[in-house]
């Protein structure tokens, strides 16, 4: 009886796995009673032929790019990929109740006497007639593959795909790349010229980290980074200017005024900004040499000064781990610890009247408060070159475990982190750290 067991359990997990794979590698499931007409597997399509009253058009894959192409004589360029993946997703079944034979006497009424549009793929071709006076939703098509013919109803965003025209293949997108597999960028204009790197890799909802590598060493700010990265994939060229330009000089692109390279998992990517045009800028992309124009906001993004590429939060405190805070402050030095989510001030004498109660809770709060403030607090600009000596004689000291803050005003607001470069804080900073400053070293 076990050794029967062992053995149906057996065969429902091969019969499981079997099932699994036959449905998964044959694609989607035909209707019960359909006729399958074609079926079509993505992976396998490298080239697809549409054929239009205005002449060929040529998708076809080269490495991991889908590339259109109007005829042999012209330049492939890069396609939109999701209407391709579109289109290769309504071919992976194509299937009808019934099937019409390929009768020459009826192609007239079916439109396939001379077909609106055709599409070819391998050894499939799909010719395209006309609609169905009963269903708008529906075009006649004749079927041909596995040596065999028949006409029948297909969907018509079938037919609408194969008309579809040059301009509304090809991908628009002045730059497609993905903020998940950038690893490091360069970028160059007039107002910045600056490398930047992928310090740590974002997990589930959490960003990336990333670092400024040149001409500082100094934390980026991943926000910013990450909303360009999406912007260069979402913006769209609105005009094409020549798709293979003979010279790049013609463009202002041989000595572009902006430029920004990226080092994906794909492999690199670059734009190049070249001369002003009426709309906005000549450019070209790594993955085609065709120029196109784009938008003038887009140069004001890459064309930025360093300090708004760069991490302006001055302190990350983790309230939940924080041990100890130490203030030097008006001459004086005062040490707090926290004990079971409570801040006490080091060597105070512990006075359990409603009075000194009263006093303990309010350095709690006025130690909470400092945190906070020091949370809180963002650089206005950065002062990579200035001497640290400057905060010889600071306002306030404050160590945060062991991380230090040293705050010093001379002119601006200054503050440095352990031995880090110079920031210039707002003086709204000043404001929001001396009231609970004034509460800590009131209290004696």
């Amino acid at each position: 009886m076990k050794s029967l067991r062992s053995s149906l359990a057996l065969f429902l997990i091969v019969a499981i796995f079997g099932a699994y794979i036959y449905f998964n590698e044959r694609g989607p499931i035909a209707d019960s009673g359909a006729v399958v007409l074609l079926r079509t597997d993505p992976q396998n399509v490298q080239q697809i032929t549409l054929t239009q009253d205005t002449g060929p058009l040529t998708l076809k894959k080269e490495g991991a790019i889908w590339k259109v192409q109007r005829d042999k004589s012209s330049f492939a360029v890069p396609a939109d990929d999701s209407a391709v993946q579109n289109l290769l997703k309504d071919l992976q079944l194509l299937q009808s109740p019934q099937a019409l034979d390929d009768d020459p006497k009826n192609r007239k009424d079916f439109g396939l006497e001379k077909p609106l549009a055709s599409l070819q793929m391998a050894n499939a071709k799909i010719e395209f007639g006309k609609e169905p006076s009963f269903d708008a939703t529906k075009v006649y098509a004749r079927v041909s593959a596995d040596s065999k013919t028949q006409v029948a109803l297909l969907p018509d965003s079938l037919k609408t795909a194969a008309i579809r025209p040059f301009a509304d293949w090809r991908d628009k997108a002045i730059l497609r790349v993905s903020a998940d597999n950038a690893k490091s960028i360069s970028v160059k204009a007039p107002a910045i010229t600056a490398n930047f790197d992928k310090s740590k890799a974002g997990e589930e909802s959490t960003s990336s980290e990333w670092q400024v590598t040149n001409p500082v060493n100094a934390k980026a700010d991943a926000g910013i980074i990450e909303s360009l990265l999406t912007q260069l994939t979402n913006t769209l060229a609105p005009k094409f200017f020549d798709d293979n330009p003979k010279s790049l000089k013609d463009w202002g692109l041989e000595k572009p005024q902006a430029q920004i390279a990226i080092e994906t998992a794909d492999g690199p990517r670059s734009l190049l900004v070249g001369k002003k045009t009426a709309g906005g800028y000549a450019a070209k992309n790594s993955l085609s040499p065709a120029v196109f124009e784009v938008p003038e906001s887009l140069f004001g993004l890459l064309n930025r000064p360093l300090r708004d590429w760069r991490d302006k939060k001055v302190l990350e405190v983790e309230t939940d781990n924080l041990q100890t805070v130490t203030v030097t402050f008006k001459g004086a030095t005062k040490t707090f610890n926290q004990t079971e989510k409570k801040w006490r001030e080091v060597g105070a004498k512990v006075d359990d009247s409603a009075t000194g109660k009263e006093a303990a809770d309010a350095i709690n709060h006025a130690v909470m408060d400092l945190i906070f403030a020091l949370q809180g607090l963002e650089a206005q600009d950065f002062a990579d070159n200035q001497k640290s000596d400057m905060l010889n004689k600071p306002w306030v000291q404050i160590k945060l475990d062991n991380t230090s803050l040293t705050i010093a005003e001379k002119e601006k607001l200054l503050a440095q982190v352990n031995r880090n470069s110079l920031l210039i804080l707002p003086l709204s900073a000043r404001d929001s750290l001396q009231k609970p400053l004034d509460k800590l070293f009131a209290m004696q």
